[in-house]
């Protein structure tokens, strides 16, 4: 697995909760939600350059979906 540098983690964790906002009123499953949110991190993770794989997706949702409103008042939003 690759190590996430702070600046991946912050783009990660920008568009997770635009993900998360645009995505709540859909009421997905849990399940649902994790799927979509890998496959949206994957084109987002491809766009911006990161080239992450999807095991390095499923890590960052693994540790940080629990607690995605700790991204909420990110300053670089």
């Amino acid at each position: 697995m690759k190590t996430l540098t702070e600046k991946e983690i912050r783009i990660l964790a920008r568009r997770l909760n635009q993900i998360y906002d645009l995505q709540i009123a859909k009421r997905l499953s849990r399940k649902e939600q994790v799927e979509m949110y890998q496959e949206l991190l994957l084109a987002y993770s491809n766009y911006f350059g990161l080239h992450l794989d999807s095991h390095d997706i499923s890590c960052f949702l693994a540790e940080n979906l629990p607690r995605i409103d700790k991204f909420s008042a990110d300053p670089a939003a």
